[in-house]
């Protein structure tokens, strides 16, 4: 084992407990565990494995981004300043029907073109 596979394992690990005490700091966790996956399956020549890691690291930026986006809104709509101490705010609320649409929109062009991917990858 290497160094960037210990890496990958401790921050996974790391990971899933700020994903269960809910802490956002989870975000910044993920995308280091995403690029660190990604580094470890790619040198491994797992590139499926390498594609998933693709998608968890767009993930994590995408939630990073969202979480300091909705500190800014909540800090507007309470009035007050959410500062860092105040960072476990979760705010939970319905996903728009156009929201739903494009995730499922994106899914299913993503799996044709991960199947696509592999097939090509396994003809070389």
């Amino acid at each position: 084992m290497d160094f960037m596979q210990i890496f990958t394992l401790l921050t996974g690990v790391i990971y899933i407990v700020l994903e269960i005490r809910q802490k956002n700091f989870m975000w910044v966790v993920g995308i280091a565990t995403s690029l660190a996956a990604m580094w470890v399956f790619f040198r491994q020549g797992l590139y499926a494995s390498f594609g998933l890691n693709t998608y968890y690291f767009i993930t994590a930026f995408i939630g990073l981004w969202q979480w300091r986006r909705n500190r800014e809104t909540i800090s507007s709509q309470l009035e007050v300043k959410v500062t860092d101490s105040d960072e476990d705010i979760i705010v939970l609320k319905r996903l728009p029907f156009s929201t739903v649409v494009i995730s499922a929109v994106v899914s299913v062009v993503g799996i044709f073109a991960l199947s696509y991917g592999m097939s090509y990858l396994h003809r070389i």
